[in-house]
């Protein structure tokens, strides 16, 4: 396809330190001593950065993936503390090479902090249809208009931090929130985000039972609901998602995760990750994140996703296009 080769020989050529050199772990020893599966032909993937706006470790990690070609859209936190510093550099970027979006928070940073609870109680709250929907509704487009401000045009997409945006009584208020802004102009609808586990995958693929577990228990939680209330409204959806994990990977481990993921990859797969350049002490996942920084930076991520045959892309380039038949 297209622009793909070019990005694989760049990706290639990187000269950077491989975060697994010190362990002497070659590409096939990393994988169980087997190279990896190539995609299916035509797979188009997008690698997306959560959390942007919430460390400086993130928006640098972030930044440099992108101007590596090996990232292509960033979720935007714009209650987080960062997010004033590092919102000009999103506004910057190039909205046909890199989708931004907002990454909705309802369980850290919240814009109006009597909406803020922890993710259990989201969960419980909203299968028992215990939430204020006005009150989720005025966040939400609270944080759609400080997006908006901060980055000069509608977002690309819509994900939520920890998944929240499919919760029951969460999803009805932002997909009405964005028919309301966005549903009668020329312009594309944002994506919404689609946390089905990527087809194809087993439970080492995702290093293990706990973490196969896991995969499985965010897709249920409002995934379907989720889904048939996009098509409903004619909200264009990723395919599959790839990086869900226990964040408690060491370097080999990870990009053998991501080694089994983007072999298995169909066409318009989505793969979210959390990097860092910088281990913050107050972020429960800091070393993961700088794991999968170096991981994600190294050359042996270059050599990856030349031999597994996927072709990079932004999600909403890839799903104007459309998507490839299943």
């Amino acid at each position: 396809m297209q622009g793909c080769s070019a990005t694989a020989h760049r990706n290639e050529e990187q000269d950077v330190m491989d975060p697994m050199e010190a362990g002497e772990r070659t590409l096939e020893q990393a994988i169980g001593g087997h190279r990896p599966h190539r995609a299916p032909e035509h797979s188009r993937v997008c690698v997306c950065v959560d959390d942007f706006g919430l460390t400086d470790g993130i928006g640098d990690a972030a930044l440099q993936l992108i101007d590596m070609q090996r990232v292509q859209a960033i979720g935007c936190m714009v209650g987080a503390p960062a997010w004033s510093v590092w919102s000009g550099q999103a506004r910057r970027l190039d909205a046909g090479a890199v989708d931004v979006g907002l990454h909705l928070d309802l369980t850290e940073f919240t814009l109006q902090p009597t909406t803020r609870m922890d993710l259990p109680q989201w969960i419980v709250r909203s299968y028992l249809g215990q939430l204020d929907t006005g009150a989720v509704r005025a966040e939400i487009r609270a944080q759609l208009g400080a997006f908006e401000d901060a980055v000069g045009r509608p977002p690309a997409y819509v994900d939520g931090h920890q998944h929240v945006h499919q919760l029951p009584g969460v999803r009805r208020e932002l997909v009405d929130e964005l028919l309301a802004r966005y549903g009668g102009g020329s312009s594309p609808r944002p994506w919404l985000r689609a946390t089905i586990a990527a087809a194809g995958l087993h439970p080492a693929s995702h290093g293990g039972w706990r973490r196969w577990a896991k995969a499985h228990v965010i897709a249920c939680l409002g995934h379907r609901g989720m889904r048939s209330l996009a098509r409903a409204h004619g909200f264009l959806q990723n395919a599959g998602l790839l990086g869900v994990y226990g964040f408690d990977a060491d370097a080999p481990g990870y990009f053998s995760l991501l080694a089994a993921g983007l072999g298995a990859s169909r066409d318009a797969t989505l793969l979210m990750c959390h990097p860092s350049r910088s281990h913050d002490a107050f972020d429960a996942i800091g070393a993961a994140r700088r794991i999968e920084f170096e991981v994600l930076h190294g050359p042996q991520m270059g050599r990856l996703l030349a031999e597994s045959g996927v072709c990079l892309q932004p999600m909403g380039r890839i799903l104007a296009r459309g998507r490839a038949p299943d």
